[in-house]
């Protein structure tokens, strides 16, 4: 599947899945992870915090609400996840939501003092482009936090075999060794990975 396919069926999908992020296996799904990736972020109070590929905006909107001096900004190319999101703010002030496609970022340089994207990084078309247009709106010395599926034991090989074959063919994964690459090529340093279970990790990089 080419870049322009991939990205055109990823905005139909996720257009149509909105509906159900809330009130589905989804937000199973999605809630053990967000309770981690929030004690990995650490201390966010004064940052701003670019999420990408934010969904109905549930983790940005518990991270809005726990950190008053944070700003959050959820970025998506989906209308329809971001509708929800807006509708779920409430009196908050310190969050909005951005729509966009992640290798075109609509920021300016050096932004953000942390990004983060979870379970979303292999939808993208370009990985390298999206990497160094993360980069481009990081700050000096920020971080890119990355919580994704990763090739390295034999359930996380099962299950990604399954979900690029079956469920969801032209999606990416990749391999502990192509995910330092990666990093380390699109310009971030102090590059680290930790496996979280069997099947997913953080990956992890600093703009210098």
């Amino acid at each position: 599947m080419n870049k322009q396919n991939l990205t055109s069926r990823n905005v139909k999908e996720f257009n149509f899945l909105a509906k159900y992020y809330d009130s589905s296996i989804f937000s199973w799904f999605f809630k053990n992870s967000y309770k981690k990736v929030k004690k990995q972020l650490g201390d966010i109070q004064g940052k701003n915090i670019l999420s990408i590929a934010c969904g109905t905006g549930t983790l940005e909107i518990n991270l809005a609400r726990l950190n008053s001096n944070a700003k959050i900004v959820g970025f998506d190319l989906s209308q329809e996840m971001l509708r929800i999101a807006q509708e779920k703010i409430g009196d908050l002030k310190n969050i909005q939501f951005s729509e966009g496609n992640v290798e075109n970022l609509p920021f300016p340089d050096q932004s953000f003092d942390k990004i983060v994207c979870v379970h979303a990084f292999h939808h993208f078309s370009d990985s390298e482009k999206a990497l160094k247009e993360m980069q481009r709106v990081l700050v000096a010395n920020g971080t890119l936090l990355i919580f994704d599926a990763v090739k390295e034991t034999f359930l996380g090989k099962l299950f990604i075999f399954i979900v690029e074959n079956f469920i969801e063919p032209g999606v990416k994964h990749f391999s502990k060794e192509e995910w330092m690459k990666l990093l380390q090529e699109s310009g971030y340093k102090n590059v680290e990975i930790q496996k979280v279970n069997s099947f997913h990790a953080f990956f992890m990089g600093t703009k210098i």
